[in-house]
């Protein structure tokens, strides 16, 4: 149980860092004229990969509580974080 927890941690760290990178490249593209304004989020959601990050960081995210579910803090954290 605890190597499957820590390989479902390294899965959870690399969709956390993917999504946060296509997320990242759209973010910075955007018209600098809508930043910081309500039409900023439309904007994003009409982008296939700011959806895409979202949707794999979010799966970043369940994954990593799955594996604190199967091994102890201390040991799942620190793969997050790297």
């Amino acid at each position: 149980m605890l190597i499957s927890s820590v390989l479902l941690a390294l899965a959870g760290a690399f969709c956390l860092a993917l999504g946060s990178a296509l997320q990242e490249r759209d973010a910075v593209r955007a018209p600098g004229h809508q930043i910081a304004r309500a039409g900023f989020l439309l904007h994003l959601l009409r982008r296939p990969r700011w959806v895409l990050g979202t949707l794999a960081a979010a799966t970043g995210v369940v994954l990593h509580l799955v594996a604190l579910s199967g091994a102890p803090l201390t040991i799942i954290q620190p793969i997050g974080v790297t």
